[in-house]
């Protein structure tokens, strides 16, 4: 008999596919009857509620990576349009998108009040809570790669003179010149961080 081959891209249509079809009743769900004009996207209480998007995530690093994709979590009923949506679902799953998406997702993502500049404690912070996970304490020293980041931005010389803050400017003009593999920051979220991939290509 013979084999079936589906390509990701093909799954990961199907997937959005589905997503649509669900976000779109879960959208429904969510509206009163009234003669008020009706907010568009799904709330993201309900989100974090249902979607197993991210279940895995450290409940400090949720805000910050809804921020990477636009939503204004600061709002008084914050809500993530389904473009928003499909555009984190590649990210987190299947570590794609265009190349100006990932860029301008991770300058948000480790730049969320744009300063510019960026603490090293803020970056560390973020990544040991990425790499943590849900996982216990005791668990997640063995596996965070936070320390391995910021050794790899200082090598790729990211970083002030003082060495303790982060250049966000000057990440965004490396991730677009090529420089600095994009690949490894779309791979973050399924293989976690590998230097070694900006040696490739």
């Amino acid at each position: 008999m013979a084999r079936l081959i589906v390509s990701q891209d093909d799954l990961r249509r199907t997937q959005n596919q589905r997503i649509k079809t669900q976000f779109c009743v879960s959208d429904r769900s969510n509206f009163i009857e009234s003669e008020e004009p009706k907010p568009r996207g799904v709330k993201i209480d309900v989100l974090n509620q249902y979607s197993k998007l991210l279940a895995d995530k450290h409940p400090d690093v949720v805000p910050i990576i809804l921020r990477g994709v636009g939503v204004d979590v600061e709002a008084k009923d914050p809500r993530i349009s389904l473009s928003a949506f499909l555009n984190l679902n590649c990210i987190l799953e299947y570590g794609v998108a265009k190349k100006i998406e990932l860029i301008q997702f991770w300058t948000r993502v480790l730049d969320p009040d744009n300063v510019f500049m960026v603490k090293k404690q803020r970056i560390i912070q973020f990544f040991d809570r990425l790499s943590e996970g849900r996982l216990s304490k005791a668990d997640h020293k063995m596996f965070s790669y936070s320390k391995d980041v910021w050794e790899f931005f200082r090598l790729k010389k990211l970083l002030n003179g003082d060495q303790n803050e982060l250049d966000i400017n000057r990440l965004r003009n490396s991730m677009m010149d090529g420089s600095i593999n994009i690949k490894i920051f779309s791979d973050i979220f399924t293989i976690g961080f590998d230097p070694d991939i900006n040696e490739q290509e």
